[in-house]
């Protein structure tokens, strides 16, 4: 709506009649004025939207239209710059027509004065705040002073770190992102140059874009990372390695002991599970082999192929230390027996689930079983106290632990599925015997641990190789992944060798099958005190041996005579088994060494 003008301007009117020169410098004459009488002088705004402001006497009226209520209830930061001269405008026209009719003699003076009163208050508040105004600029002053001064100091040695780090490090990067933010680049570089003037060398540009980059990653949350090039010198062929792998794993080569693994770790935190294999030909003849199938032109080195027959087999020194240990002795050789025993006997159609129970025991009794002993217990296989005899009332107890009573429950499957063989009868009641003495040492190991308060060692079968990363050039890595692909392809030959990587998947639920078993013929053999050690000079297994004393004593004169002195428990035990296929009750290593020592003594041969 076009605006009536009510009014003429109240500019300063020079004493020639002429306005002030305007803003082209040409004067402008004066308009004549109408001042109207101030009883008729009125300002008021219509009732009803659209809302309109009218100023008016009985000269003139001015009519303008105010904004809506939803601008008018916006604040400042959120009204556009139209809307916001508008209220200037009309304020304008109320403050300049209202000093205009209260008083004509000279409205200019008038409203200068009031606004400049509105703006700081009366003479004395004004006083006041001058003095108050004046100290806090004196102390502000003094801030800006002290922290331009203390910023400086900053920038001088962030500058000073920066330029006296090594080139690429972390904190030279840090200390330059922080400078690149705060200065341009012109300005750092003339710091550089005015505090450091013994350097020859300065910030350049692509430096301090660099810089900026830093920052931008610091503030997202992100590490700096340092920009190292990545070099891989790749020294073998993979399908040359891959062939050798194949060589040392064939059956010709070595004897994976079924339950046994070993852990290879390739880094800090890569590692690589294989079954734990025995070299059953020395390794030169295992390189002969290799030799004989592999052409010169598809073979790795010498020395390759030693390192990569190291990383797969056994140490030199495993088999001696761990033959004797209950691990072996009480587990994993007559658990060995057993599945060799259910291999050969056992109907087809039942084959695949007593398999599955046998790993599952030794998997129980390996892995699990320590973490069920306690102190004080009412299962007879869990309390410490009970199986060692250290509890001061004798009670009974009963086998009431569902996995503990899992073996057993296997055992008297096998049992009824033999109940016509006498023999193999026996051999499962060794077993159980065998199982049974495994768990008391295992709670004579528990007890020793606590009273001596150290930490519980790991198994002896999870035998650790630490690899160099640095050194290994990525030979032992690939050649230990192959390995573990190609017996996990080979399940047949390297069998159960997975057990500790899936070592407690579904534990509870494999056990449940024993809930409702009760082994009326092993419960006299957990009464109080039944995981003492036997008392001195008693021998365990010492009655295994009778049957084949004189087979140990004709192989040990046989090889006498062919001046072989130091004939192995290992070797005969291997002859043994050869020998007499259909037993499952062959001495272990330790008996056939304590026979061999004793025939040693008695025939008196000189060692030469």
């Amino acid at each position: 709506m076009a605006e009536k003008r009510a009014f003429p301007s109240t500019k300063p009117v020079s004493e020639s009649g002429l306005h002030e020169l305007n803003s082209l410098g040409t004067p402008r004459r004066k308009r004549n004025k109408t001042q109207g009488d101030l009883s008729t002088f009125r300002i008021d705004v219509t009732l009803e939207p659209a809302y309109f402001l009218r100023i008016a006497n009985n000269v003139a009226i001015s009519k303008t239209r105010i904004p809506d209520d939803g601008v008018r209830s916006k604040p400042k930061e959120n009204l556009d710059v139209k809307n916001w001269k508008k209220f200037k405008l009309i304020l304008k026209k109320v403050i300049v027509n209202t000093a205009y009719n209260l008083y004509p003699g000279d409205s200019e003076k008038l409203i200068q004065e009031v606004c400049s009163e509105i703006r700081q208050g009366s003479v004395s508040q004004q006083h006041d705040k001058t003095n108050a105004e004046g100290n806090e600029a004196k102390l502000a002053a003094k801030e800006v002073s002290k922290s331009v001064h203390e910023g400086k100091k900053v920038k001088y040695y962030l500058t000073k770190l920066m330029l006296q780090f090594p080139r690429g490090t972390m904190l030279k990067r840090l200390c330059r992102a922080v400078l690149c933010k705060s200065m341009s680049y012109v300005r750092l570089r003339r710091f550089i140059q005015s505090e450091f003037t013994d350097r020859k060398t300065l910030l350049g540009k692509g430096s301090h874009q660099m810089g900026l980059k830093d920052w931008r990653e610091l503030e997202t949350g992100k590490t700096l990372q340092l920009d190292v090039a990545k070099r891989s010198y790749q020294q073998f062929d993979l399908a040359k390695v891959e062939a050798a792998v194949e060589i040392i794993l064939s059956s010709k080569c070595v004897e994976h002991k079924v339950w046994e693994s070993k852990e290879v770790k390739m880094g800090q935190n890569d590692r690589v599970l294989l079954p734990l294999l025995h070299k059953v030909l020395e390794p030169k003849d295992i390189w002969r082999v290799y030799q004989a199938q592999i052409s010169s032109e598809n073979q790795v080195s010498k020395s390759s192929f030693y390192k990569i027959l190291r990383l797969l087999t056994a140490e030199e020194n495993y088999g001696l230390s761990s033959s004797e240990s209950p691990l072996h002795t009480q587990l994993y050789e007559p658990m060995r027996n057993l599945l060799r025993m259910v291999v050969g006997h056992v109907r087809a159609e039942a084959l695949e689930g007593y398999l599955q129970y046998l790993d599952t025991m030794v998997l129980f009794l390996r892995e699990v079983y320590p973490s069920h002993l306690v102190q004080d217990d009412e299962c007879a296989t869990h309390s410490i106290n009970h199986a060692l005899g250290l509890a001061e009332e004798k009670k009974i107890m009963e086998l009431s632990c569902v996995s503990c009573n899992f073996p057993f429950y296997v055992l008297g499957l096998l049992t009824k599925e033999f109940g016509d063989r006498p023999d193999l009868l026996s051999f499962i009641e060794s077993v159980r015997t065998k199982i049974r003495r495994f768990m008391g040492q295992q709670i004579r190991s528990k007890h020793s641990r606590r009273s001596t308060s150290s930490k519980q060692s790991t198994n002896s079968s999870d035998m650790s190789l630490q690899e160099d990363e640095n050194r290994s050039k990525h030979l032992s890595s690939h050649a230990a992944r192959y390995a573990a692909k190609y017996c996990e392809l080979n399940q047949s030959q390297f069998q159960f060798y997975q057990t500790a990587r899936n070592k407690l998947t579904n534990m509870t639920g494999k056990t449940q099958v024993a809930e409702s078993y009760t082994a009326e013929e092993i419960k006299d053999d957990f009464g109080s005190g039944w995981g003492k050690r036997p008392t001195r000079g008693v021998q365990y297994q010492s009655e295994s041996i009778a049957d084949f004393v004189d087979d140990i004593r004709e192989i040990f004169e046989h090889d006498i005579l062919n001046k072989i002195v130091r004939t192995s428990a290992p070797e005969i035990y291997d002859k043994l088994r050869y020998k007499h296929p259909d037993r499952f009750d062959h001495p272990p290593h330790a008996i056939i060494r304590r026979e061999l020592i004793q025939l040693f003594n008695n025939e008196k041969v000189p060692i030469s």
